[in-house]
């Protein structure tokens, strides 16, 4: 289940919702939360308002999240963790694309991002 509300950055040059918030139920019984925008709760950690949004999962034992820009956290049973983290786009973009290029040059080589294949059906 997910909402977007907001059409005031619609006509902007990266086209958004104001604020968008989903929830996901797994099948094991864990929920995911996914917020971002305007409407969505601070997140401190992250210095950069465009990077401001996380991702969360909650089990009966704890939960974990990773925010985009600020590394993750999660409380289990045994304690709390946490990591660094972030996107290094010269890094991590170029073996992307070259993911995207294989794919279009052969329809066997689906992208790991494709739809089907990150809900597990590939």
């Amino acid at each position: 289940m997910a909402q977007a509300a907001g059409r005031g950055k619609l006509a902007d040059s990266h086209p958004s919702p104001d604020y968008l918030g989903g929830f996901i139920h797994f099948s094991n019984g864990v929920h995911g939360v996914i917020e971002c925008g305007a409407g969505a709760p601070d997140v401190p950690e992250v210095p950069y308002w465009w990077r401001k949004c996380r991702l969360g999962a909650q089990g009966t034992d704890g939960f974990a999240e990773v925010m985009t820009g600020g590394g993750w956290r999660a409380v289990t049973k045994t304690g709390f963790c946490s990591g660094g983290g972030s996107m290094n786009y010269d890094l991590d973009m170029p073996p992307y694309v070259a993911e995207m290029a294989d794919w279009l040059d052969d329809e066997k080589k689906v992208h790991a991002c494709n739809f089907w294949h990150g809900l597990g059906r590939l």
